[in-house]
């Protein structure tokens, strides 16, 4: 989606201004307040947002939770080399865009992407689904991480998030699996740590990405 996020760039991602104003308004204005609106009014039966100062050294378990995605984004891409598609390509060559379409890039980085989607998949929907899946079993209402309606609820949600990122690739199996193998470590680390270091790690995560793509072989 970052493609289409061109404001005044029609050459970007292929659509028309007005669309792309429109794309806009939904991913930085309405779709972020309807998140939060949802997450505040619609919470689970136990929230997953937890304190961090409950966790010792909460720093360590941040990088962990950031080398593991890393790590198999590499191995995966080693494995089974694909390459970018076009959108793709022309959503990271920055300099053929306009500085208002790479700011909105940038911005859909950082707001879309890092929190409307941690308030979306994990704040809201992880949460939701492992309080339902704990009520179905007749787990406690603060089952364990390693319980089935959590383990349940994180794949789930990876699956639901890993849909949401094709297209991407010219090889559909292994962005999916990355992205897969990403939303179950933001899952533990929505359920460790809470939102906010949750949505830190994905905005540190994509920034990472947008220097990987030569290690991959994603632009040739």
């Amino acid at each position: 989606m970052a493609g289409f996020l061109a404001a005044g760039d029609p050459a970007r991602g292929g659509i028309s201004a007005a669309n792309q104003a429109v794309f806009s308004v939904l991913f930085f204005v309405v779709a972020p307040a309807g998140t939060i609106w949802i997450a505040r009014n619609g919470s689970p039966v136990f929230p997953v947002l937890r304190r961090t100062g409950r966790v010792r050294n909460p720093g360590v378990w941040f990088a962990g939770f950031l080398l593991l995605p890393v790590i198999a984004t590499v191995a995966i891409f080693a494995l089974q080399p694909a390459q970018a598609t076009t959108q793709l390509r022309d959503a990271l060559a920055l300099e053929k865009h306009s500085p208002a379409a790479n700011l909105a890039f940038v911005l859909h980085l950082l707001v879309s992407a890092a929190v409307m989607e941690e308030l979306f998949f994990r704040h809201y929907l992880f949460s939701r689904l492992a309080a339902t899946f704990g009520r179905w079993t007749g787990v406690s209402r603060r089952p364990n991480a390693r319980s089935l309606p959590v383990v349940a609820a994180a794949v789930m949600t990876s699956l639901f998030f890993a849909a949401g990122h094709t297209s991407m690739v010219t090889a559909e199996w292994p962005k999916i699996l990355q992205i897969t193998v990403l939303g179950m470590v933001l899952c533990a680390s929505q359920w460790k740590l809470g939102s906010e270091w949750t949505i830190g790690l994905h905005l540190v995560f994509n920034l990472a990405m947008l220097g990987l793509p030569q290690l991959l072989r994603l632009n040739s």
